[in-house]
């Protein structure tokens, strides 16, 4: 059997979509007065979507503030998008939105497009679902809106009202090619708690090479499925592009897994892989993102779990994540081995104890959650948990920078009177039981 090659994507550099990939198209059975266009038109724009990605990387990428430049970009220069409509107030297009279409959760991003004038560009999508929907049309000069979905020459819906320069919220009614139905969509920009909406994306072929008589259930076919957060109302939006890395404009599907994308594709044999990358805590600002993996191929003894794991904490102003030069004044070793040494014996693991250095670390409210990653097979449960190490501990030993960008995640929070001692250290992650 072809021996599989696994592109890992550690520090979330994420592979972006391949050429010509087919995602299965979502019913929309209970969507507003759907056409078979509209299913066809978000398909298509995915299939025919080139190589075309930028990692989730430590350093948010240069964007224009309307989103509308690439993420990578190292000049974010401002363009048509940014060009604000004459008395529009909150109508600016900056942010994205969040709404209903005839009482479907849906969400929504449209900017000026560069070629002037009215003239605007944008996706939307429904909640159930998470799978974009090309628009293209115009906001006038009056604020009215008139939106195209999917192509304009065989449109699957189209949107026209109006947007309120006083709260940014666009209502009207949506048609799909039967009766007008009601949309309303609030602008939401920068807030303590963002939206955090889930992006779908799946794939299935069937087996070129038969599988032999009596083989287990599912050996004759490929399947591919991915989750994949999109975020809404972060610091900027120059920082949720960079955390999304997708603009209004993208309607490309972002694949978590470019070879076992691909080899779902191809379907030489029977394959089934998941991915996801979420949003698991908010804070202070900062949120903490965890992407992980698990995929099984014909004739396989066992799945393979915890592929391309990957957890960090990102900072919701400006999209960075946060590294150990923003938090340390000293890297807290002795405390890391201390608090590592009774988890380890807590849960047993002492032989894989090294795993854990302290180099791989998120931020949490109570304080510095460290683990471990790349473990053998047998220990792969053991992937993402590790012990927490207290703020009061921190800084009690003077190892957390006093200027650091994101002292708020400790704000409030004393140095510990106590000394070193299990106290220092709670449990973090549960080990999975």
């Amino acid at each position: 059997m072809k021996r599989l090659r696994i592109t890992p994507f550690s520090r979330f550099a994420l592979a972006a979509s391949l050429a010509s990939l087919a995602p299965i198209a979502c019913s929309r059975s209970d969507a507003p007065s759907p056409s078979k266009a509209t299913s066809a038109a978000a398909s298509s724009a995915v299939a025919s979507a080139a190589v075309a990605s930028s990692a989730l990387a430590a350093t948010a990428p240069s964007v224009a503030a309307d989103g509308s430049g690439a993420a990578g970009s190292s000049t974010g220069a401002a363009s048509a998008g940014t060009r604000p409509v004459v008395g529009a107030g909150l109508c600016d297009l900056r942010w994205g939105f969040h709404g209903k279409v005839a009482g479907q959760e849906a969400y929504l991003r449209v900017v000026r497009d560069a070629s002037g004038g009215d003239a605007v560009v944008g996706r939307y999508f429904y909640a159930k679902h998470g799978l974009d929907l090309g628009l293209r049309g115009t906001l006038a000069s009056s604020l009215e809106l008139d939106l195209v979905e999917g192509d304009a020459k065989a449109p699957s819906g189209r949107f026209k009202g109006k947007c309120d320069p006083t709260t940014g919220a666009l209502d009207g009614t949506w048609n799909g090619g039967k009766d007008d139905v009601p949309f309303h969509f609030d602008r939401i920009d920068a807030r303590d708690k963002p939206l955090v909406a889930t992006k779908r994306l799946a794939l299935a072929r069937k087996a070129k090479k038969k599988p032999a008589p009596g083989g287990p259930p599912g050996a004759d076919v490929c399947e591919y499925a991915q989750k994949r957060f999109e975020l809404f109302g972060a610091g900027t939006p120059e920082a949720e592009q960079a955390l999304n890395q997708q603009d209004a404009r993208t309607l490309k599907a972002r694949v978590l897994s470019k070879d076992l994308y691909g080899q779902t594709e191809t379907c030489e044999e029977g394959l089934s892989a998941t991915f996801s990358e979420g949003i698991v805590a908010i804070f202070h600002g900062l949120a903490t993102i965890e992407a992980s993996g698990t995929f099984m191929v014909s004739g396989a003894a066992h799945p393979a779990n915890a592929v391309d794991y990957a957890r960090r904490t990102f900072d919701l102003t400006t999209g960075r994540a946060v590294e150990e030069k923003d938090l340390f004044a000293k890297f807290p070793k002795e405390l890391v081995e201390r608090c590592v040494a009774a988890y380890a014996k807590a849960n047993d693991m002492d032989d894989f104890a090294t795993q854990i250095t302290g180099h791989s670390f998120d931020l949490t409210a109570a304080g510095l959650h460290v683990f471990g990653t790349d473990y053998p097979h047998v220990a792969a449960a053991l992937t993402g948990a590790g012990p927490t190490i207290t703020w009061g501990a921190l800084l009690r030993d003077h190892a957390l920078r006093a200027d650091s960008p994101v002292k708020r995640a400790w704000d409030g929070v004393a140095p510990s009177s106590a000394p070193a001692g299990p106290g220092d250290c709670i449990g973090g992650v549960a080990l999975p039981k």
